[in-house]
């Protein structure tokens, strides 16, 4: 006995892209001011048929309204802005898409606290010494950011790398605009192909903008290591390299009690990608308590290092506590560069509270107040202000107000608030924020995402 099933087939419509434009007039605004927001979809008519459906009008996650489309495009009734309050408007439309045409949102209008509309920026990138490199080569990656030609001077700029083979990019620096207009970081890449981009993150008065993508191509080969097992008549060889390209070509065995007689000769079959952590090569001999680390390149040469809290009397918990630093070279090993005594800090962070390209360290947390110690380049440090606050628990350095420079979150445990302390550019602080509650436990540390959310 046979069975037939038959069943049929709805195909779905195939929806039109669209685009949206916004327009809004007058410009610049004034605080008060009544605004009108135009939005016009594209494409008007596919065929006989055109959009419909409706636009809505957003201010940031705020919506400002929702209005039919009629002819293509949807205008907003007069709105008034929330301007001169110390902060940006950021101006959408989105447009929801009906059963022709699909759904999008325009790009965004950014109107600064004046009411002008926020400058566009421009965003270079220059790789040195060469693109081409070997192994072991120091790479200065140095992004240019200009305003209408003239160098922005203040603003953070990421550096991502995608490499060959990966649809991800990965930030391998940030640093802070010079007065130059000039960001840089310094690194060592690994062997193979690099994709290298820019990406200035924007201030309140200019726009964020990306760089070109730049090559930087790494030569050199992976290292290997051979392992056979035999099974008289057979061999089995197994060959590793540790890096991103499979081993390839053939294994040659010898019998070296026949001076290195060829005995055979086979090609390497079917690679297997392996993930793995191996430990360093010299242990890291420290204290037997420690609180806290950070990774930065202290000392300007590519490697990473590692800046230490650890307690200086391992029977007092209370501290007192001792920063280290260790600097790292290409073979995964680190040798103490400098050491201090400090308060009872149980928490560190890594930024440019200063705007010199050097990395600096944020301490704060248990019973001591925020410290800021000021890097010289070389993998010291010097002690610029301290205390700056009160008692802080835990610390997260970004720049939270759109000036750019580097802020500090810092969570104070005793009043389980977190509060934003804004930096001034020349290495301090000062609070600005109203304290936010109900945000900070014991020991957990704010992220930048739980910030945007409060």
């Amino acid at each position: 006995m046979a069975f037939r099933r038959s069943f049929r087939v709805f195909p779905q419509p195939v929806k039109a892209a669209t685009s949206v434009v916004l327009n809004v007039s007058p410009l610049p605004l004034y605080p008060g001011q009544k605004v009108y927001l135009t939005a016009i979809v594209s494409p008007t008519a596919v065929g006989n048929d055109r959009p419909t459906g409706t636009i809505t009008f957003f201010n940031g996650p705020n919506p400002l309204g929702t209005f039919a489309v009629t002819n293509g495009q949807a205008l907003s009734s007069k709105s008034v802005l929330p301007l001169g309050q110390g902060e940006n408007v950021t101006l959408t439309a989105f447009y929801g898409g009906d059963n022709q045409f699909t759904s999008s949102v325009s790009i965004p209008i950014v109107l600064t606290s004046s009411g002008a509309p926020r400058a566009a920026s421009v965003t270079s990138l220059r790789i040195s010494p060469d693109p081409v490199m070997p192994a072991g080569t120091v790479l200065t990656l140095k992004a240019g950011v200009t305003d209408n030609g003239i160098p922005a001077t203040e603003g953070l700029v990421p550096f991502y790398d995608r490499t060959a083979g990966n649809t991800r990019e990965t930030v391998v620096g940030q640093a802070q605009l010079a007065q130059s207009g000039r960001a840089w970081t310094k690194l060592r890449l690994g062997i193979g192909l690099h994709n290298i981009r820019a990406s200035f993150q924007g201030t309140n008065a200019l726009a964020g903008s990306s760089s070109a993508v730049e090559t930087a191509s790494v030569t050199g080969k992976f290292a290997t290591s051979t392992e056979m097992s035999a099974s008289p008549p057979s061999w089995s060889t197994t060959v590793t390299a540790n890096g991103s390209v499979a081993p390839s070509g053939d294994v040659y065995l010898y019998d070296g009690s026949n001076k290195d007689f060829l005995v055979a000769t086979a090609p390497l079959g079917e690679a297997r990608t392996i993930l793995s952590v191996a430990p360093a090569h010299v242990p890291i001999n420290l204290g037997t308590a420690q609180f806290a680390v950070a990774v930065g390149d202290f000392n300007n040469d590519g490697f990473p290092d590692l800046a230490v809290l650890e307690l200086s009397n391992t029977y007092e918990i209370t501290g007192p506590y001792t920063l280290v630093v260790l600097l790292g070279n290409a073979y995964g090993q680190f040798t103490q560069k400098y050491s201090t005594r400090i308060s009872n800090h149980t928490s560190i962070s890594v930024a440019d509270l200063n705007n010199d390209g050097i990395p600096d360290l944020v301490l704060n947390g248990g019973e001591g107040p925020v410290a800021v110690m000021l890097g010289v380049g070389d993998g010291t440090y010097y002690s610029k202000l301290s205390p700056i606050v009160d008692y802080s628990m835990t610390s997260l350095a970004g720049d939270f107000n759109g000036d750019g420079i580097p802020d500090l979150l810092g969570g104070r445990n005793a009043s389980n608030t977190i509060e934003v302390l804004f930096g001034k550019g020349d290495g301090t602080v000062v609070r600005k924020s109203v304290p936010m509650s109900g945000v900070c436990g014991d020991s957990a540390a704010p992220t930048a995402t739980e910030f945007r959310t409060l």
